[in-house]
């Protein structure tokens, strides 16, 4: 968003730490959008599906996909995928946590698969006992 282009009232409602915020949270969508290889944030914006697999999503990125979802009204079908453990042990909850009610409000189809959740340098011992191989087939769909 280039705050330029807002109109002055807006600008002089907004005080300069909020402008702040505004501007960081910009480019932390924006890091987002480059990081799944999108050329600008309107692209997700305006995507009716969205499939991302393999992406080394963190924990943070699914956080922000999660605040992103009031933003995403032409969204019907969102598909994760994530193998290398990159998304840790909370990835999955930060993402339902940045979800509000509204968010996302043509969302059909919902699938999270092999998003580990467990810490990828965890030792062997450590992991759940209910659990052979968590990040193989593991698979969520709503």
């Amino acid at each position: 968003m280039y705050f330029s282009s807002t109109s002055t009232e807006l600008q002089t409602l907004l005080t300069p730490a909020v402008r702040q915020q505004l501007r960081a949270d910009h480019e932390v969508a924006a890091a987002l959008c480059v990081k799944l290889g999108l050329p600008s944030c309107k692209e997700l914006r305006e995507a009716t599906l969205v499939r991302w697999s393999d992406k080394g999503l963190s924990a943070d990125d699914l956080a922000t996909l999660g605040l992103l979802g009031s933003v995403l009204p032409a969204l019907r079908k969102l598909s994760l995928g994530e193998t290398s453990g990159s998304a840790g042990p909370d990835g999955v909850q930060r993402l339902a946590e940045g979800l509000s009610a509204g968010a996302l409000p043509a969302v059909t189809h919902i699938s999270i698969s092999t998003i580990c959740t467990w810490a990828k340098q965890a030792p062997r011992r450590s992991l759940p006992p209910w659990t052979e191989a968590p990040c193989r087939g593991s698979r969520t769909s709503f």
